[in-house]
């Protein structure tokens, strides 16, 4: 008991050395930042966040800088490609991101030689959506060291 008696007495030390050091670095007493419960009483808001889409029924499409921040669903059950134009390449410190849905059957490939001089990059060699209805891929167009780039993510093949 006397060693259970000494653990707990040198924790309570420590706790309150280091309540003590807390205080006399802010300026703070124990009960100002100790008590409990801890209430947020600063105000909030909440919204919903709704996002927009385009359907495209054709087998080629031009991306627009409209497209930005929004999804491009392609309903399309023959194969689309679709093309990166240099006119959506943003700012440096700017992104493009579009989401690209294939809602049909066939595969929606991303064009990115349209985007001069940029690159089309994709860490598995994707060049589109995976050929199956449901794919999304996210299509992000920067402009990196001066050079736009376009990168695909998601579900691709």
């Amino acid at each position: 008991m006397n060693m259970r008696k000494t653990i707990i007495g040198t924790v309570c030390f420590s706790l309150g050395a280091i309540a003590l050091a807390f205080g006399q670095a802010t300026g703070l007493r124990p009960d100002q930042f100790i008590a409990l419960p801890w209430l947020w009483t600063g105000s909030q808001s909440f919204t919903q966040v709704q996002g927009k889409f385009t359907t495209q029924a054709g087998g080629t499409y031009t991306f627009a800088a409209t497209d930005c921040g929004t999804k491009v669903v392609f309903t399309s059950n023959s194969a689309v490609t679709a093309t990166i134009p240099a006119a959506i390449a943003p700012a440096a410190g700017t992104s493009c991101n579009i989401a690209v849905e294939q809602f049909g059957t066939a595969k929606v490939s991303v064009n990115g030689s349209a985007v001069t001089p940029a690159t089309l990059k994709s860490a598995n060699g994707y060049t589109g959506t995976s050929g199956v209805s449901g794919a999304v891929i996210v299509l992000s167009v920067d402009t990196i060291n001066g050079t736009p780039t376009a990168t695909l993510m998601g579900n691709g093949s």
